[in-house]
């Protein structure tokens, strides 16, 4: 009969337990990375589309200036009614 010792029958186990925590905790630094990009990522998505919603309420802007324009000229264009 060989005996084996507790050691030599313990130590791979651990090495793989440790292993296995070590790729887990790598996982874990990786998701928190990501999630931190994801965030930053957001957020300088909501300031651009700020930005834009700025940019579309100034363009409305200047088409009811256009429009008000318009009106005045077509108004003063148009010919006496008074025959």
């Amino acid at each position: 009969m060989i005996q084996v010792e507790k050691s030599n029958v313990y130590r791979p186990s651990a090495h793989a337990a440790r292993h296995c925590v070590a790729d887990e905790v790598s996982y874990l630094e990786r998701l928190v990375q990501a999630r931190k990009l994801l965030m930053e990522q957001r957020s300088d998505m909501r300031r651009e589309l700020e930005c834009y919603q700025k940019s579309i309420e100034q363009v409305g802007d200047a088409i009811n200036l256009l429009d008000v324009i318009l009106n005045d000229e077509a108004q003063l264009n148009e010919p006496d009614r008074e025959a």
